[in-house]
Formats: structure tokens, C-alpha cells, sequence
């Protein structure tokens, strides 16, 4: 049970990423014309996005407590589990903003949101290492942010496992959600640009 701790902690991420993220973007479609005159819309997307990451600190905390209610040997608030939930969370978060904007806030782009989110849970490899797939799976799970996401998570909250020793992975994490956080500003700025 212990090992499937962060499993559970980062689908339950994964899915407020792609599903309620999204749903919160576009739930301000019909307020868009009076938030771009009045506020920047880059503004509003990252209010969103710190606020849902920050809300990340309850499942956080009921992890720990329940690790603690069943005796697990688990530490969900350790900083190298923290960082690669945040960072990891952050990437998709941004990816589906970036969608739900440049579909315009119509529901096929929730729907490619929700499309993702299973993709990514079952290419992924959260559930077992990528050593019981097939060559072809493994390529794919390598190449997804998920993967080292879930390692980082793991390592952080099984093992004790410090940043230093995935520092590495975590810049290339950080690097990717910086490129993501980009893709969202370049997509809002195209809807502004492009909205009557």
C-alpha cells in the first residue's frame, strides 16, 4: 500500500490538472471581454495556476495524515516529493490552459484535456516501473515529464531521497514548466489578439 501512496497523490493531480484547471479557465469565458479591458488575461491564468498549485497542499496534507493513521513509512511533504508534484503539476496545468485557450473555451477542448489525462495515466508508468513494459512503452513513458515526475515523487516519499540527488531531473522538470508557462502567455496573447 505504501508504494501506491503516490500513485494515488499524483493521479489525483493529474486530474485536477486536466479536468477542473480547465473547467475553472473556462467557466470565466463569459467575463473575458471585461477581464481584458480591465485586467491582463495573463494576469488571471496565473492567479489560476498558483492558486490550484498551492491548493496542492491539501492532498499533501491528508496523505501525510493518512500515512501517519496507518503506520506507513511514507513523507509526502518531503522537499524532493514537493518539488517534483509542483513542477510535474505545473506542466500539465499549463499544457491544458494552453488548450483550453486556443480551442476558444469550447468543450473539445476539454474533452482533448480529458483525452490527455488518460493517455498520460496510462503511458506514464506511475503504477509500475518501466521495466515490466515492452521496449516500445518504455521509449514512451521516457519521454513523458510524468515519468520523472513520478520518480522524483517516489523517491522523495519512499526512499528519504534528497534534491541533490535528482537535481538533474528537477532543472529538466523546472525547464519544461517554464516552456509550458510560455506556451500559455503566447496562447492568451494570440486569443487577445485574434478575439473581436
Amino acid at each position: 500500500p505504501e508504494y501506491l501512496f503516490p500513485v494515488f497523490l499524483v493521479v489525483l493531480a493529474m486530474v485536477v490538472a486536466f479536468v477542473f484547471v480547465p473547467a475553472d479557465l473556462a467557466r470565466e469565458t463569459a467575463a473575458l471581454d471585461r477581464l481584458r479591458t480591465e485586467t491582463s488575461l495573463r494576469a488571471i491564468a496565473a492567479a489560476k495556476l498558483i492558486y490550484y498549485t498551492g491548493l496542492l497542499l491539501v492532498p499533501l496534507a491528508v496523505f501525510t495524515l493518512g500515512g501517519a493513521v496507518f503506520g506507513y513509512d511514507v513523507r509526502p511533504l518531503s522537499p524532493l516529493a514537493v518539488l517534483g508534484l509542483v513542477l510535474g503539476f505545473v506542466i500539465l496545468a499549463a499544457i491544458s490552459m494552453t488548450i483550453t485557450v486556443l480551442t476558444r473555451f469550447q468543450a473539445s477542448g476539454r474533452f482533448l484535456n480529458v483525452v490527455l489525462l488518460l493517455g498520460t495515466i496510462g503511458l506514464s508508468g506511475l503504477a509500475f516501473p518501466v521495466g515490466f513494459f515492452s521496449p516500445v512503452r518504455t521509449t514512451i513513458a521516457r519521454l513523458l515529464p510524468t515519468h520523472y515526475a513520478m520518480i522524483t515523487i517516489r523517491s522523495g516519499m519512499l526512499k528519504g531521497a534528497g534534491v541533490g540527488d535528482f537535481f538533474g531531473w528537477l532543472a529538466g522538470l523546472a525547464v519544461l514548466a517554464a516552456v509550458c508557462v510560455g506556451a500559455l502567455a503566447a496562447s492568451l496573447a494570440y486569443y487577445r489578439r485574434t478575439s473581436p
